[in-house]
């Protein structure tokens, strides 16, 4: 099953009752991430699934001014957070939790720094706050029943000797409120800076909106390469649809070429710091969750692996392993990467180094 967290802003009011709305997004991203051929078509099975729970009678969308039972207007209805769980576990497909709230009055402190000291530590040697943080605990959870077998292999029945006795089927896995999913002792400390990194920035509120704008992009982007697909595979039989075919890759292609500059250049949503002054005024600089946002290649390659070779291959060479130097030689490799591959704009040394190579030190193998 899927798992599905639903915050503060999917209730309705402060209440245990949930926006249908928001419960029919948030299924369409697990669907988009999970083979949906686009955003729309994935909103439109989201909602499909909604409807079978209605009819089937295990969702009960209310009215959210008059709590009456509303099935015409069910898109801007509310359910239950109980019945929601229950209609999850009842298709088989979506696990509902709560998100857990924060402290009152505290805003989110960033994994990372806190962790600077212990990359190499195992969890028994961090503090006992940090490992509340990314220990995790290992939930049971119940998913259905199975026929019970007796000692001989034979159906176990009931006193009378008339049903066969079930017994309830559980399965465990790892959770943690922080987001990692396999306990600190299993991961290396790279893919533990990794993954501090990636933890503070879906968890600060600050990116929130920054998150739904790349979000956004992302499924603009899936939607266009998958119509350039669709076109690319026509075969046109006639010089007139030849042209019709040219003409719409060249439309499609320039949109996909100006989504992929909106990625270089999110909003700046978190507040700027000053760099200096000029007779303009203020000059100010992006800020590091900016920088940290557009590492896209973050998401499909290993920057740590590829600086640890990158610098065993300087160092073999006798040439220097600043991180600067680092940073040069990983970007050239994603460079040399993306031009056999999707042909996108990759990141310079610099910004490796400020942004992927920050606290880290080359060490030789």
């Amino acid at each position: 099953m899927f798992r599905i967290v639903l915050g503060s802003d999917d209730f309705h009011e402060n209440s245990e009752s949930v926006k249908v709305g928001n419960v029919a997004h948030a299924i369409a991203r697990i669907l988009l991430a999970n083979g949906s051929d686009n955003k729309f078509q994935a909103e439109r099975d989201a909602w499909s699934l909604i409807h079978t729970g209605i009819e089937a009678k295990e969702l009960h969308p209310l009215d959210p001014a008059t709590l009456s039972l509303n099935l015409t207007d069910y898109g801007n209805g509310i359910v239950s957070f109980d019945e929601l769980v229950a209609w999850g576990r009842w298709c088989k497909r979506f696990d509902f939790v709560k998100q857990s709230a924060p402290a009152a009055n505290c805003e989110y402190v960033p994994l990372f720094p806190l962790l600077a000291d212990y990359w190499d530590k195992p969890q028994s040697e961090l503090p006992e706050a940090l490992q509340a943080r990314v220990g995790g605990r290992v939930v049971k959870r119940f998913v259905g029943h199975k026929p019970k077998f007796d000692a001989n292999g034979e159906f176990e029945r009931d006193a009378e000797g008339r049903y066969p006795v079930w017994e309830e089927v559980h399965i465990e896995y790892h959770e943690s409120a922080e987001g990692f999913p396999l306990g600190w002792d299993a991961l290396t400390p790279d893919q533990r800076q990794k993954l501090a990194r990636k933890i503070d920035y879906q968890n600060d509120p600050k990116n929130a909106e920054e998150r739904t704008y790349l979000w956004n992009l992302v499924c603009e982007k899936d939607a266009i390469e998958r119509e350039i697909r669709k076109w690319e595979l026509m075969h046109p039989q006639s010089i007139s649809e030849a042209k019709i075919q040219e003409d719409k890759l060249a439309e499609l292609r320039s949109k996909l070429a100006e989504i992929e500059r909106r990625f270089e250049s999110p909003p700046d949503t978190a507040a700027p710091q000053a760099a200096g002054k000029g007779k303009a005024g203020t000059v100010t600089t992006p800020t590091k969750t900016k920088v940290l946002a557009q590492t896209w290649w973050r998401a499909e390659y290993e920057i740590m692996t590829m600086a640890q070779s990158a610098g065993d291959s300087l160092r073999r060479k006798d040439k220097r392993t600043s991180n600067r130097a680092i940073g040069d030689a990983v970007a050239l490799e994603i460079e040399q990467r993306e031009k056999a591959g999707k042909k996108r704009k990759g990141p310079d040394g610099q910004t490796i180094k400020n942004a992927d190579l920050l606290g880290w030190k080359y060490e030789a193998e």
